[in-house]
């Protein structure tokens, strides 16, 4: 389960974000583009980890680790 709100980094998920939807279906989640474009979560969604949620599969990228970034906790997450 994520503790916090994330930007996937490296890697690829398959995560399942019933506790926040209701939907069953899982959602793939991609790494974020390295480009000069202001992330935002509203728009963002693809790149986004959310606190509640749950890991189904995990798939590191060129053998490096799944790596996300911690950007809300608490009561400033997308869940609180």
């Amino acid at each position: 389960m994520i503790p916090c709100d994330c930007i996937l980094l490296y890697g690829e998920l398959m995560m399942n974000e019933a506790s926040l939807t209701g939907e069953s279906i899982p959602v793939p989640k991609y790494p974020l583009e390295k480009n000069l474009n202001i992330f935002k979560f509203s728009e963002d969604k693809r790149n986004c980890l959310f606190e509640g949620t749950r890991v189904l599969i995990n798939k590191p990228i060129n053998e490096r680790y799944v790596l996300a970034l911690v950007v809300r906790t608490g009561f400033n997450s997308f869940k609180g």
